[in-house]
């Protein structure tokens, strides 16, 4: 692995089977966070989604302006087409390890709506509300992360995140750590982590 995919998507709700997607935003990074390229997309659902969305999530959406941009929005195919286009341009030769905060959900609507862009994902993620867990609660460490609910924003803020938490890493530590390479180890398409 020698990039990230940052995503995130905003849905009617958190439901899979009762909820659907409107929104996904993508930033590729190398792994100094360096961004090599972005993508934005409003998809167009059924009104009927939009009338059955609860009350947190229409007064969330209606304040960030999304609400008013679904029905002008790209079609789930089309943009679904665009995903996969971009996952590879930049990961040619290996599945894709989505990375963001609380990532798993993002990743069920994906299977559940995008089958064919869920067939270039690798099974491993890298969620960072997992290591927000540890720092918040183990080290006391909190980063503030804003509430715009606009995926753009958010992938953004997810990266400054990630950057805080790798910055903290103790780089001497880690060294005694790294695999030599008489070990053997090392990284490949089909194994983009060490074991």
């Amino acid at each position: 692995m020698n990039k990230f995919f940052f995503l995130d998507m905003e849905m009617t709700g958190l439901d899979v089977s009762e909820n659907r997607i409107i929104e996904v935003a993508v930033i590729v990074t190398d792994l100094k966070f360096n961004e090599l390229e972005r993508y934005q997309a409003v998809i167009n659902q059924p009104k009927s989604f939009v009338d059955n969305m609860d009350e947190w999530n229409v007064n969330t959406h209606t304040e960030s302006g999304l609400i008013n941009e679904i029905a002008r929005g790209r079609p789930q195919p089309e943009v679904e087409m665009e995903l996969i286009a971009l996952a590879k341009r930049h990961f040619p030769k290996q599945r894709v390890m989505l990375t963001g905060n609380s990532i798993s959900q993002d990743k069920l609507f994906i299977d559940t709506y995008m089958k064919r862009f869920a067939n270039l994902l690798h099974y491993r993620i890298i969620d960072i509300s997992s290591m927000k867990a540890v720092y918040q609660h183990v080290c006391g460490i909190k980063f503030i992360k804003g509430t715009t609910h606009r995926a753009m924003d958010d992938v953004e803020k997810s990266i400054e995140e990630l950057k805080l938490y790798v910055s903290l890493m103790d780089e001497q530590k880690m060294q005694s750590y790294r695999p030599k390479e008489s070990d053997g180890a090392g990284l490949s398409a089909e194994n983009p982590f060490y074991d």
